[in-house]
């Protein structure tokens, strides 16, 4: 009948449980009481045999230095713990000592968890700083005007020359260029097209040195962007615009 296993002591650790049949059975025959350690544990999951110090071969305090002898004349007996077993040990303490991390039983489970943790630590402000910010998305392409509202009604954007003429681009008849000096190209409202300055301030677009047309342009503007359509919202104003594609 096995005693409490606090009273036993490991004199010796085996990768699978399968080392451990012989030199257990050299201890038994010669009326040692043995116990196998973590047997269970490495059988149902083998990649933690490392993890979890690997099946270790226990005897009673008593039987210790008899049951040595014994594996030592067999050639089983490793007379010093693995190079490897301080860093495990050391992992297990440092591991076990993090809250709700420590909780997690077997030590490859806490590592996995915890490298999960570093890697979503590290990466997601990777991915996040990766991200091309908004004046980089309303400048990568120019963008064509489909719709301008203000005060809730449909405005008629048209741009004109400086004789009178209609400008035609049959492709995207009305468009905004942001360029990244700054410069801004908007369409006219039945007028000449102008350009004007642009800013990202607080997350919101401002033009600045209109010409004309202050009132539909000249409020901080709300920026909404993907790949395909831009949105510019202001108090009374609403420009919807979708990307340009050359070739049109």
């Amino acid at each position: 009948m096995f005693r409490p296993l606090e009273t036993f002591i490991t004199i010796a650790d085996f990768t699978w449980p399968t080392d451990a049949v012989v030199p257990r059975g050299l201890l038994e025959d010669a009326g040692i009481e043995t116990h196998l350690k973590d047997e269970l544990t490495v059988q149902v999951y083998n990649l933690y045999s490392n993890a979890v110090g690997g099946v270790k071969l226990q005897v009673r305090a008593a039987d210790v230095e008899q049951a040595r002898n014994i594996l030592r004349e067999a050639g089983y007996l490793q007379e010093g713990p693995p190079e490897d077993a301080g860093v495990w040990l050391e992992l297990d303490r440092i591991t076990r000592s993090i809250p709700l991390l420590g909780r997690i039983e077997l030590l490859a489970a806490r590592l996995l968890v915890l490298i999960a943790i570093v890697l979503i630590i590290v990466i997601v402000p990777i991915a996040i700083s990766a991200q091309p910010t908004l004046a980089e998305r309303i400048t990568a392409h120019d963008w064509c005007v489909q719709r301008v509202q203000h005060n809730g009604k449909d405005l008629e954007v048209r741009s004109t020359s400086d004789g009178g003429l209609v400008v035609l681009y049959m492709d995207c008849p009305e468009r905004i260029s942001f360029n990244k000096n700054g410069a801004v190209v908007l369409p006219g409202l039945d007028t000449e097209r102008q350009s004007a300055s642009w800013s990202i301030q607080d997350g919101k677009l401002l033009l600045e040195e209109l010409v004309a047309h202050e009132a539909v342009y000249g409020a901080p503007f709300l920026i909404t962007v993907d790949n395909e359509f831009l949105t510019l919202r202001s108090g009374t104003t609403t420009i919807f615009c979708k990307r340009y594609f050359w070739g049109w």
